[in-house]
């Protein structure tokens, strides 16, 4: 609800006010662009991927009606509308990765033939190479539909801000490049390698290691979530991140498995959710922001969060074919 509603809010005040407008308060002369309620698309972008995520696995994973499925479509299409309109070039690219695993994930989880009771064919190089080259031309025929929507609905602005990308990792007017942000933050961790600088610290941490602006420009954030938590933390930090990441992968593996076809969904969708983040937090930081934040811990609780017995006797009536059988399990 949050998600998509700032999409359609994002999109409403756009086409009233015009893209030119900015909201009345100083911080937006600092900030890139903002977009719906926040000072900095890319955050809105963060937001709305992860919306993505959830309404993707619904879509691909919960079994619904045609006419739920169409609702859905015209709602993912509003978000996807919505990242583009906020020319987000993170934001975009990270939404089309997302899209695209969406795609490549059901298709490699969904029910195999050899379930369902079709021949299989006896040729056995013929039925490696056939989903291999499903999922090729499945990868290939929606990037090229997701790059042309976003040349169509973003036209030249969108185009331009792609075209010029190399200048993020080039100083302009004084004012730090990622790049240059990068490095001097791989200075910081350099110093600081085993318990890092300390969370929180980053903006006063990185002064004596900025060289790039020469002290014309104030670095707050080092544009890369995990550059920044190494800054923090160090390689404490960095080993627990890592073994936090592959526990909640573990966990969302084993949810998929013993969920019931609307949990799995759900759960499936959080894990697209969470994927869309971390591709997006190599170039930005918007976990930053509470909103973001508040909603990327909902993901990971829905990803992995265990399941009750109720729920697994639900799905047991689900797979269930024989009438006498769904019969008593719903007696018991």
């Amino acid at each position: 609800i949050v998600g998509v509603g700032s999409a359609l809010f994002g999109v409403c005040r756009q086409a009233i006010m015009g893209v030119g407008d900015t909201l009345p308060i100083k911080a937006v002369d600092v900030a890139p662009a903002q977009y719906a309620q926040f000072i900095n698309r890319n955050h809105f972008a963060l937001l709305v991927e992860m919306t993505l995520g959830v309404l993707l696995g619904l879509l691909l994973k919960a079994g619904l009606s045609t006419r739920s499925k169409a609702a859905l479509g015209i709602i993912i299409a509003l978000c996807w509308f919505a990242i583009i309109s906020a020319n987000s070039r993170g934001g975009i690219i990270s939404s089309g990765g997302v899209i695209i695993l969406a795609a490549f994930l059901h298709f490699v989880t969904r029910t195999s033939p050899l379930e369902l009771g079709e021949k299989q064919p006896t040729n056995s190089l013929t039925r490696r190479l056939r989903p291999l080259l499903a999922v090729t031309a499945l990868i290939v025929v929606l990037s090229g539909t997701l790059i042309v929507s976003v040349a169509l609905i973003g036209g030249e602005t969108t185009v331009s801000r792609f075209e010029t990308t190399d200048r993020e990792f080039t100083a302009v007017d004084g004012r730090a490049s990622r790049s240059e942000i990068w490095h001097s933050t791989l200075r910081l961790i350099a110093a600081f390698p085993l318990m890092g600088s300390g969370f929180g610290a980053y903006e006063k941490a990185i002064m004596s290691y900025d060289t790039a602006s020469g002290g014309r420009q104030v670095v707050r954030q080092a544009h890369n979530e995990y550059l920044e938590i190494v800054a923090g933390g160090g390689v404490v930090a960095a080993l627990l991140t890592l073994l936090f990441l592959g526990l909640t992968v573990g966990r969302v593996v084993q949810r998929f498995n013993d969920r019931g076809r609307l949990e799995k969904a759900i759960g499936f969708g959080a894990a697209l959710g969470m994927s869309g983040v971390l591709l997006h937090s190599f170039v930005d930081f918007g976990l930053h922001v509470q909103i973001n934040s508040l909603v990327f811990v909902l993901l990971i609780v829905l990803a992995t969060a265990p399941v009750k017995g109720g729920r697994r006797r639900r799905r047991s009536l689900d797979d269930q074919k024989a009438p006498g059988d769904l019969e008593r399990l719903r007696n018991r």
